[in-house]
């Protein structure tokens, strides 16, 4: 019996503590990098991107900053909101309101990967998925 509580226990640590609120804007502070985008582009061009590509979203406290070639193309304010989705086979929880613009944009934020989720591919949808800088 001490075994299974042990093993409950332990289980519950590890679930509670690698779990990520992204309602917590803390967890998206930063800049990130564009690095690799999926579906909306043109037909035969690569997916990934490079380091350096000047492609970059910017949040800070509840406002962001979008950056393309180095431009500031978009900016304002944004408020993250529970919905859950499966799309393209990747399981989301949580959409992103940019500029109180009501566009289903679905993120989903793991350790440095952060996802953004324009819709189904075949749908032509796009994914873009950014690496947080260091600071």
């Amino acid at each position: 019996m001490k075994n299974v509580i042990w093993i409950f226990f332990a289980v519950f640590v590890t679930t509670v503590s690698c779990k990520k609120d992204v309602s917590d804007p803390d967890s998206l502070e930063g800049v990130w990098e564009m690095r690799q985008m999926t579906g909306a582009q043109i037909p035969m061009s690569p997916a990934d991107t490079q380091a350096g590509n000047g492609t970059t979203i910017r949040f800070y406290g509840q406002n962001f900053e979008m950056r393309a070639a180095g431009k500031v193309v978009l900016d304002g304010s944004y408020v993250i909101l529970k919905a859950s989705a499966e799309i393209d086979g990747i399981s989301y929880s949580q959409r992103i309101v940019f500029n109180d613009i009501d566009q289903k944009i679905y993120l989903r934020l793991k350790g440095t990967e952060l996802k953004l989720c324009y819709g189904t591919i075949a749908a032509d949808g796009a994914t873009v998925t950014y690496k947080k800088l260091k600071d």
